[in-house]
């Protein structure tokens, strides 16, 4: 899922045409320690508690330690996950998450990590969507939920199992089903005939 906490800013490509040449030119290096290991790299991040590795393609290693200040791992209780993320110096102090570097993400859209781990930044996890996608593939339901399956609800009226979904806005009613197994299921194709994953 996508950190909201000041992770919402666009990464331009000006923006990583300046890294790369302060990369280039060695102003700014990353001070992060890294270990490559095949086709994936890790990039260690420090926290309280022990460091802590984020994932990320061995292609992109070295726009990753272009960014000119230490990435740093912030932890977010909602989703239960680590992410890492930089700030950049003032006067412009702006927080940049590391998926979001990586992928380029236009503003108004998110960075979705389709495993839930925050520090798995390789490209292959990482989907550009909006926000709608991005809330179809959070981890699991709410805690409001009776049926505890997302998209799942009791109906009361017809004594049956509704499986709804938003995509955009629109209400895709799927049906009403007798257990909530079988509303699940029928959800679980919709998703992924449409490539969304999530956590029922």
């Amino acid at each position: 899922m996508e950190l909201t906490n000041g992770g919402g800013h666009a990464i331009t490509m000006s923006d990583r045409a300046t890294f790369l040449a302060e990369r280039a030119t060695g102003i700014g290096s990353c001070k992060n320690r890294y270990e490559i290991r095949g086709d994936s790299s890790v990039i260690i991040l420090d926290t309280q508690k022990g460091p802590v590795e984020a994932v990320i393609d061995t292609s992109d290693l070295a726009l990753v330690l272009s960014a000119p200040f230490k990435w740093s791992a912030a932890y977010d209780k909602r989703h239960d996950t680590w992410y890492a993320q930089f700030i950049t110096a003032r006067p412009n102090r702006r927080t940049i998450s590391l998926h979001r570097f990586i992928t380029s993400a236009p503003a108004g859209f998110e960075v979705d990590h389709w495993d839930h781990d925050g520090l798995n930044n390789r490209r292959s996890n990482l989907k550009v969507v909006t926000t709608s996608v991005n809330q179809l593939n959070r981890r699991g339901p709410s805690s409001r939920s009776k049926t505890g399956i997302l998209g799942v609800s009791w109906n009361v009226a017809h004594r049956k199992f509704r499986a709804q979904v938003r995509i955009a806005g629109k209400e895709h009613y799927l049906g009403g089903f007798s257990t909530k197994e079988e509303a699940a299921d029928a959800l679980r194709k919709f998703r992924e005939e449409r490539g969304i994953s999530c956590q029922l």
